[in-house]
C-alpha cells in the first residue's frame, strides 16, 4: 500500500491494487463456483422456456399470474427434491411447478450480493486456503423472488432479445464464459 497518503495514485493503479487484493479471496473460496453451478442447474429452461411451458398449461394467463408465492414448506420440499435429483436436472420432464420454483431460486442467486472483507493493513497477504477465507467472503440478500416478477422478467428478456437483434451482426459481441463447460456437477 501507499506509505504516504498524500502521494497521488492513478485510477489504473488503484484498480490494479484492488484486483490484486480481491482476486485471491474470490478464487480461493467456493462462492463464485457455487453460485455459477446453482444458477445453471436451476435455470435450465431460462425465462423463454419457462414461458413456453407456462403457456402450454395456462394459455390465457400471464406468466406467474394467479399463483401464490411458495410457502416455506413448499420451498423445503422443492430443495429436498432438487438435491435428491441433482444429476437429472438437464433431463427433467416438463413439470411446471418444479421449473417455476427452480427459476425463482435461480433468480435469487442471480440477484444476491457477494461481500468481501479486505484486510486494509495488508491486503496482499491473503490466505490461500478455503478454510481461512470462508469468513472473508459472504453471500447476502438471498430473499426469495416473487411470482409476480416472472412476467416482468419475461418482458425484460423480450426487450433484450429485440435490442440484440436490432444490432448489426458486425457490432454484436459474443459472451465468453470460461465456466460454461464445467457442467452442473454438485461437488
Amino acid at each position: 500500500m501507499l506509505e504516504d497518503p498524500s502521494q497521488s495514485i492513478s485510477d489504473e493503479e488503484l484498480k490494479a491494487m484492488f484486483i490484486k487484493a480481491i482476486m485471491p479471496l474470490l478464487m480461493n473460496t467456493p462462492v463464485l463456483t457455487t453460485l455459477n453451478r446453482l444458477q445453471r442447474t436451476l435455470d435450465i429452461l431460462d425465462i423463454e422456456g419457462l414461458s413456453s411451458l407456462w403457456s402450454s398449461v395456462y394459455p390465457d394467463l400471464l406468466l406467474g399470474s394467479g399463483i401464490p408465492d411458495p410457502t416455506l414448506v413448499e420451498w423445503t420440499e422443492f430443495i429436498d427434491e432438487y438435491l435428491a435429483n441433482a444429476s437429472e436436472h438437464q433431463s427433467r420432464a416438463p413439470d411446471l411447478k418444479y421449473h417455476i420454483f427452480a427459476y425463482l431460486l435461480s433468480a435469487t442467486f442471480k440477484d444476491c450480493s457477494v461481500m468481501v472483507r479486505l484486510d486494509l493493513l495488508s491486503p496482499s497477504e491473503v490466505p490461500m486456503d478455503i478454510e481461512a477465507n470462508k469468513w472473508r467472503v459472504k453471500v447476502i440478500d438471498l430473499d426469495p423472488k416473487s411470482m409476480d416478477r416472472l412476467t416482468k422478467w419475461e418482458q425484460l428478456d423480450g426487450e433484450i432479445v429485440r435490442s440484440y437483434i436490432s444490432v448489426s451482426e458486425e457490432e454484436r459481441r459474443q459472451c465468453v464464459d470460461g465456466w460454461v463447460d464445467k457442467g452442473p456437477h454438485l461437488d
